[in-house]
């Protein structure tokens, strides 16, 4: 398009010119925003999608940890009923059997 642009004769051809190459670098920069903003989706979403995933994980080690007290005071409480140690109170209780 330049080519032609220099080799133009007239101001109307010059200004036709002008025009489609304004026209075409003003397509170029459309689609570029066009493919910046689905990038920039997909990046948010992604991002989105992982702070979700550490929520959960945060939220299932929580429930884990109160899962582990109770089984820890159930196992101290075991301990002082029998008055044994860690793992004959392991041995005895009845889910092991």
């Amino acid at each position: 398009m330049l080519s032609q642009l220099d080799g133009s004769e007239s101001m109307k051809k010059l200004g036709q010119y002008g025009n489609v190459l304004a026209d075409a670098i003003r397509k170029q920069q459309q689609q570029r925003n066009k493919i910046t903003t689905e990038e920039m989706r997909a990046v948010l979403k992604d991002r989105d999608d992982a702070v979700n995933r550490v929520r959960l994980i945060n939220k299932m080690r929580q429930k884990m940890m109160k899962h582990y007290e109770i089984i820890e005071t159930s196992v101290q409480d075991i301990r002082i009923v029998k008055g044994t140690s860690l793992s004959k109170s392991f041995n005895n209780f009845p889910l092991w059997k």
